[in-house]
């Protein structure tokens, strides 16, 4: 049975970017995650867990798909899910 606070999205990863940011395009349903380190050794997907799991303040972040692709499906629990994803839309 699927908890009702377990939400999975698609994540276009940015690596190597100068700052870390989080976008949502509302119309293709994308997350968009610019992070500043380098996609080796699994460094942009430890990146990308954490800064997920903060602004989300989520209980879980997981990769369910795309280790080592910047197309990323990704599990979040969270209880706020979206509200989170409107706000984000909204700095836009």
């Amino acid at each position: 049975m699927k908890d009702a606070n377990e939400h999975l999205v698609t994540v276009e990863v940015r690596p190597n970017k100068k700052t870390q940011s989080l976008s949502w395009d509302v119309n293709q349903k994308v997350l968009t995650a610019d992070l500043t380190s380098a996609p080796e050794k699994g460094k942009a997907n430890k990146e990308l867990l954490k800064m997920l799991k903060k602004v989300f303040r989520a209980e879980e972040v997981s990769i369910i798909s795309g280790f080592t692709s910047r197309t990323k499906k990704v599990k979040i629990r969270t209880k706020n899910f979206q509200k989170i994803l409107n706000t984000l839309a909204e700095e836009q």
